[in-house]
């Protein structure tokens, strides 16, 4: 199998085989699904190794995160983590837009130097 995965340090926690009447279904569970470099490279590894006649056709696949599930419910101590990823990512997005209002220079806004009274300095 080519192993587009370890390069990109992707990790797989679970594969399964469901083999059915009218269809089979092949699960895969891994790490982190936030890279779509994983996603893409798990599901071409797939691809590939298929036999021709097992293959789906295009419209026949897709990928599911298990957070999406309807009975999914993350864990009281995982929601703390996700709460304050969330967070962060808010911050930096709010950061980015500030930035691109800014004139997206890499530069704070116009600074305003306030001069005291005379003989205050």
């Amino acid at each position: 199998m080519t192993n587009n995965l370890a390069n990109t340090g992707d990790q797989i926690c679970g594969v399964g085989l469901s083999v059915r009447f009218n269809s089979h279904l092949i699960s895969i569970w891994h790490r982190d699904s936030s890279k779509q470099t994983s996603i893409d490279n798990i599901l071409a590894c797939v691809l590939e190794e298929l036999p021709t006649e097992l293959r789906p056709k295009a419209d026949n696949y897709f990928y599911k995160k298990h957070s999406d599930h309807a009975g999914f419910k993350v864990p009281p101590e995982l929601q703390v983590v996700l709460d304050s990823q969330k967070a962060r990512e808010a911050q930096a997005a709010a950061a980015a837009a500030a930035k691109q209002e800014a004139g997206g220079t890499g530069e704070k806004g116009p600074e305003i130097l306030e001069v005291p009274p005379s003989g205050e300095l």
